[in-house]
């Protein structure tokens, strides 16, 4: 293993940090976009609040299955080729939604954004671990990039559909990820190939069967919590307070972005505290505090809502970076472009089930029930984390 004096992932430090935040960034503005504009959408195409979620869980479906060829492709090519096709699939989708004339034309260009976003995140997560060395902090600064994508996606959507119009959003998305495929495609100094070795802790086959079988339960009921509370948050402030003149759709994206940038502290707080502490019991700890905190939403209206909202961002978004530490020094690292490619099918093709779940619980039950249930699922993640917590230290399983 190569000593820190020797290390040669630190000249490739900034170019790595630029091109993965930023494609981390957009791969989230692109996807949660649609959540902030259910409204309109709903109204131009006449659909319920079901069907319309039904169309964009068909996007995340995509988002997440196609995680895991993505990962296999990285073997075969490398990360950086693969990030330039998630730049020009991202621009192309784009376009086809902002040219659409009709239901059927929309739902594929969604479909469509939905498989090339699905190349982000196995590819940027492979290019981190691949040339460089310490992780916690590159996590947790790609974490910060990945909230503040989440944090202005309600944002843009809202302003530019309040201005001009839902389409509009789209046409900006496009031209983003233009410009984002031509800077990669000029830029030199992203390695191809991995330049950093990792040792990995010896462990039995048995024992890493049942490590990985409970972190997958984990990462999958995580990935629940995540695309349910995205989905129907902006529409749940629109509904729950109200600016004097501005319009519940504009409210909503408005406030949305506030609160959820205060992910971005949390995101940078989890890929420190990844590295020094427990990482399985620092991802337990982080999901049961967010289960407590959603069940509070549900019953939350006005100046109360937003305060709760805002220790919920800062409490549950940490847990990315530290979920993704442990995927890395848990798994062998021939492996790893394939089990982030996996890990994404759980997260976003699985979990994205969690955005119809919410618009169905929302037309049948209520809105607040929504936050209640999600609540659930995320103490149940909980629990698991901290049976994954209990393996690891019985079967003597160290991720340093």
């Amino acid at each position: 293993m190569r000593t820190a004096g020797t290390d040669p992932s630190k000249r490739y430090v900034p170019h790595v940090y630029v091109v993965t935040a930023s494609g981390h960034a957009l791969c989230h503005i692109s996807i949660l976009v649609f959540s902030a504009i259910l409204i309109p959408l709903s109204q131009e195409f006449e659909l319920s609040m079901t069907r319309i979620t039904g169309i964009g869980s068909l996007s995340l479906l995509f988002f997440g299955l196609g995680s895991f060829p993505a990962g296999i492709l990285i073997r075969i090519k490398n990360p950086k080729f693969m990030l330039l096709v998630y730049y020009a699939g991202c621009a192309g989708s784009s376009i086809i939604i902002w040219l659409s004339s009709g239901l059927l034309m929309f739902s594929v260009g969604l479909s469509l954004l939905g498989v090339f976003c699905s190349i982000y995140h196995t590819a940027g997560l492979t290019l981190i671990s691949h040339t460089l060395k310490k992780l916690g902090k590159p996590l947790g600064i790609h974490g910060v990039a990945g909230s503040g994508g989440v944090t202005i996606a309600p944002l843009i959507a809202g302003v530019l559909t309040a201005s001009f119009g839902w389409r509009s959003v789209y046409l900006v998305l496009a031209l983003i990820a233009v410009a984002g495929f031509f800077y990669l495609l000029f830029n030199t100094s992203i390695p191809t190939g991995s330049v950093v070795e990792r040792t990995q802790p010896a462990r039995s086959g048995k024992s890493r069967v049942l490590f990985f079988l409970v972190l997958i339960i984990s990462i999958t009921l995580t990935g629940l919590v995540y695309r349910s509370f995205l989905t129907i948050f902006p529409t749940y402030l629109s509904q729950k307070v109200s600016l004097q003149g501005v319009s519940p759709v504009l409210t909503g994206g408005f406030l949305a972005s506030a609160i959820l940038a205060l992910g971005m502290i949390g995101q940078y707080a989890g890929g420190l505290l990844s590295d020094r502490s427990n990482r399985i019991g620092l991802y337990g700890g982080i999901l049961g505090a967010s289960a407590v905190i959603l069940v509070l939403l549900g019953f939350s209206t006005g100046i109360t809502l937003i305060l709760t909202a805002a220790f919920f961002s800062l409490v549950f978004f940490p847990h990315q970076p530290v979920e993704n530490s442990i995927i890395s020094l848990a798994t062998p690292p021939k492996l790893i472009s394939s089990f982030f490619g996996f890990r994404y099918v759980l997260t976003f093709g699985v979990g994205g089930l969690g955005a119809v779940f919410a618009g169905f619980i929302a037309d049948t039950v209520s809105i607040e029930a929504v936050f209640w249930l999600t609540g659930i699922i995320a103490a149940a993640g909980s629990i698991t984390a901290f049976i994954l917590l209990g393996i690891s230290r019985k079967r003597k399983i160290e991720l340093s």
